[in-house]
């Protein structure tokens, strides 16, 4: 595997979510974690970008509740 690749995976594990629109690449590329070793390596979209699913202040693996009920 390529380490283009290996980064590509990496990131698209971390940040991808198929329920935000546009692709994994915008989603990426909107990543605001620069504290992450891998952020200046990150992939460019050909088009523009998407919200990110997470922040630095909210981890994907983070309980976030609503007044309906708490999401996973």
């Amino acid at each position: 595997m390529s380490m283009r690749k290996a980064i590509d995976l990496k990131c698209k594990d971390c940040i991808y979510d198929p329920e935000v629109e546009g692709g994994w690449k915008q989603q990426v590329w909107a990543c605001d974690m620069q504290a992450c070793s891998l952020w200046p390596y990150r992939t460019k979209p050909r088009t523009p970008k998407q919200s990110p699913k997470m922040t630095s202040e909210a981890c994907h693996f983070e309980v976030i509740s609503s007044e309906q009920g708490v999401w996973v």
